[in-house]
């Protein structure tokens, strides 16, 4: 369970003024493109000069009733962990191209592994998809950026291990090199809605997105939600 009212919380919390905006984004392993999507649009159109986003996950459960209980079989889906971003329009290190937001129903779902999680099992075991899920969604979302898939350098998406064979042999369908596609999964395990932010902070800080990149963020949630938000590295610090 995503933790409710995580707003209100830091809100208490870090002494922040009555006036200051909070949101809850609770949208699956989406939230933090969502959250990141909803704080560009604030800077953009004024109403703030800075905003914090934070990315957390926790399964309720275990001796103290909160976080992950390890012996439950949804933990390696939940994941536990946190992370936090600023989007200002100041100390820039990469900017906004575009955002892409997607909804699947149920019905009409093929039955082929690779692609996402279902709510039909009750241990989420279940993986139905679509040939082309991953790469297809990326093509519509730099589209709107006027690229296409052969101009991404870097794609990072969740840590949810049994489902990337299928999005990687999907990507290199679609004519893309395997080290287009990576993560940081055998370093910090699941974490879930922290995920996405946690590798972009420490590929950028390991020099490993080259000036001038672009980076495409891709999440899928169960319900069926996707998100992909595509950036182009600046730091000069790397490359």
């Amino acid at each position: 369970q995503f933790m409710p009212l995580l707003g209100s919380y830091l809100h208490l919390n870090l002494g922040l003024r009555k006036d200051a905006i909070v949101r809850n984004v609770v949208d699956d392993n989406t939230s933090a493109l969502d959250a990141v999507y909803v704080a560009w649009n604030f800077v953009k159109s004024g109403l703030c000069k800075r905003v914090l986003v934070i990315a957390v996950a926790a399964q309720i459960g275990g001796q103290t009733g909160f976080g992950v209980d390890l012996t439950d079989p949804l933990a390696q889906n939940y994941g536990d962990g946190a992370a936090a971003t600023i989007v200002s329009a100041q100390n820039l290190k990469c900017e906004f191209l575009s955002y892409h937001f997607e909804t699947y129903p149920k019905a009409g779902i093929e039955d082929k592994p690779g692609a996402y999680l279902v709510l039909d099992d009750p241990l989420f075991d279940q993986v139905a998809g679509r040939g082309g899920l991953i790469s297809e969604s990326l093509d519509r979302a730099l589209k709107k950026a006027g690229l296409g898939l052969q101009d991404v350098q870097l794609i990072i998406a969740p840590h949810v291990g049994h489902l990337e064979p299928g999005w990687m042999l999907d990507l290199r369908a679609a004519g893309l090199p395997p080290e287009a596609y990576r993560n940081l999964r055998s370093r910090y395990g699941n974490v879930a809605v922290a995920e996405l932010l946690m590798d972009l902070a420490a590929f950028g800080e390991q020099g490993d997105i080259a000036k001038g990149s672009v980076v495409a963020l891709w999440a899928v949630g169960v319900g069926v939600q996707l998100a992909v938000l595509v950036l182009r590295w600046l730091d000069p610090a790397s490359g």
